[in-house]
């Protein structure tokens, strides 16, 4: 925190400064000044949290300082050091709302003591502060406040530190914590995201400590993709060189610390009117910047890709995956997207593209082989890389080389020793009690039903129906010589829930009924 002193006696200002251990008090910036003029001065122009001021000065008094103050809607907390006990200065300083009224000569310990209040209401504040300056950016950002016909008003009622002459510069985070174990299995290097959130915040708030005030925020932008924004507030449009040197900083913790990447890109210094516009060329720059990795880029410095872009050649990724060269498919996906960004012409528009002439040419190979494209890729994970391929070439090839994985790992399952029918058939022994149909061939092959029925009947000379149909009758018919269930209970033991109906198929299978056939069987036992 901040502390303006103001007196005109200089003694005064440097006791002041020895006898106070300002620094364990929790300020860090202690200004002084030796008239109202120079202390107005200061305060425009710093973040002052705190005053401390003698009342009787030449030129204009304390409480001359405090009108002021109060007039500009400010209520910083005050302490008047005095040498006369008027009755007059006191009840202004009371209506002016001051903190307290310090008689001279000055015993320290009493004023640390005071002080001590001083830092406990500020910090109380601040912690108020803060939160209803992360719940108004978070409804900013997400368009929830749409009226603001007076600004500054708005901002007073909602008890935040800002003023419709303020910029505020908006930073976004990139995070990169996601990565694929051998086996193709989604991982993080955070346990959860409540981990995650809480160790980029705090990193964050360490880095950029010298430059964060308690009215600046860090929020969480887009849980999906793992991106943050920090918005700061500043008196004057210009971007301070800090900005680049502390994002430099927090990559290369990330990356020390976590070994996840992380990209920073800075905004425009905006007043608020002007901040959702700005905020939308700052994600249309993050959108089409797809190949940095632990950079800081500016909004300033900006120059879109070119339109135009070449085509990838889908008649070689077509030949790799016909002949099974699945690392050349992937390896010739890496080469083209590098391609795009040395050329110029990476872009969000581009890779889009490129994700749908992927996603078209493997969805028409696993057709043409009987196997439903969407079943086999069905899962959270799918749809996780799925969603964020545009996001960036490192998020591209984790999509890829999940898709080409699945891809190769399920052809070279269902093309070992035993072959899909032989599949089904160990399928249906193990789950012949549930409700099997062709249409679970999808759910748990991936295969189209009619390609699969027609496989299945080809390799075995029957159909998959009637195989199901036989597996069941053969267990019922075990079922009713070794054990004493009562049909019923056989009936649902073999996956038929209506015992009508398995009478019927049971009769017309072994042309006897099921009491029939165990009256038979014992006596013949």
């Amino acid at each position: 925190m901040n502390v303006l002193l103001v007196d005109d006696d200089r003694f005064v200002l440097a006791s002041l400064m020895k006898g106070i251990h300002w620094e364990d008090l929790g300020f860090n910036g202690v200004f002084t000044a030796q008239n109202i003029t120079d202390a107005k001065s200061i305060i425009e122009n710093n973040p002052i949290d705190f005053l401390l001021s003698d009342i009787d000065m030449p030129n204009g008094n304390g409480l001359d300082l405090l009108t002021w103050i109060r007039d500009k809607h400010d209520e910083m907390p005050v302490i008047f050091l005095t040498n006369y006990a008027d009755f007059y200065y006191a009840q202004k300083a009371i209506h002016l709302k001051t903190f307290h009224y310090f008689l001279k000569p000055i015993k320290f310990d009493k004023l640390t003591n005071i002080i001590k209040e001083v830092t406990a209401q500020l910090l109380q504040q601040n912690t108020q502060q803060s939160k209803n300056c992360d719940i108004f950016w978070y409804s900013f950002l997400h368009e929830e406040v749409f009226n603001m016909p007076d600004v500054n008003q708005y901002f007073t009622r909602q008890g935040l530190p800002y003023k419709d002459t303020d910029y505020f510069i908006p930073v976004m985070f990139d995070l990169f914590p996601h990565y694929l174990t051998a086996d193709n299995q989604l991982c993080s290097h955070f346990a959860t995201r409540v981990e995650q959130n809480s160790y980029i915040k705090i990193t964050f708030e360490a880095t950029f400590l010298e430059q964060l005030t308690p009215s600046d925020v860090f929020l969480e932008y887009d849980e999906n993709c793992a991106r943050y924004i920090a918005i700061f507030r500043q008196d004057t449009p210009e971007l301070s060189p800090l900005f680049s040197m502390n994002c430099e900083r927090f990559i290369e913790t990330v990356s020390t610390q976590m070994q996840c990447n992380l990209n920073c890109f800075i905004g425009l210094p905006s007043h608020i009117d002007s901040f959702p516009f700005d905020m939308k060329k700052l994600c249309t720059m993050i959108s089409n910047i797809l190949d940095c990795n632990g950079k800081v880029l500016l909004l300033s410095q900006y120059e879109p890709a070119i339109g135009s872009y070449p085509a990838c050649d889908v008649e070689t990724l077509d030949i790799y995956l016909q002949t099974g060269q699945y690392s050349a498919f992937f390896d010739y996906c890496k080469q083209y997207i590098h391609r795009l960004s040395r050329s110029g012409s990476l872009h969000a528009t581009s890779l889009n593209s490129f994700q749908i002439d992927v996603v078209q040419i493997l969805y028409s190979f696993l057709r043409n082989k009987g196997i439903l494209a969407n079943k086999l890729f069905h899962d959270d994970t799918y749809h996780f890389f799925s969603k964020n391929a545009k996001n960036s070439i490192y998020d591209m090839k984790l999509y890829l080389q999940y898709i080409i994985y699945a891809t190769q790992d399920y052809l070279e399952k269902t093309t070992s020793d035993k072959s899909i029918a032989k599949l089904m058939q160990d399928y249906v022994d193990q789950h012949y009690s549930e409700d099997i149909s062709r249409s679970n061939l999808a759910d748990v092959f991936y295969l189209d039903p009619d390609y699969a029925s027609k496989l299945f009947k080809k390799e075995t000379g029957i159909s998959f129906k009637n195989y199901i149909i036989n597996k069941r009758i053969e267990v019922a018919k075990n079922l009713l010589i070794a054990t004493d269930l009562p049909i019923n209970t056989v009936s649902d033991n073999v996956g038929y829930g209506n015992y009508s109906y398995f009478t019927r198929l049971f009769k017309k299978v072994t042309n006897m009924t099921p009491n029939e056939y165990r009256s038979t069987n014992i006596i013949n036992v």
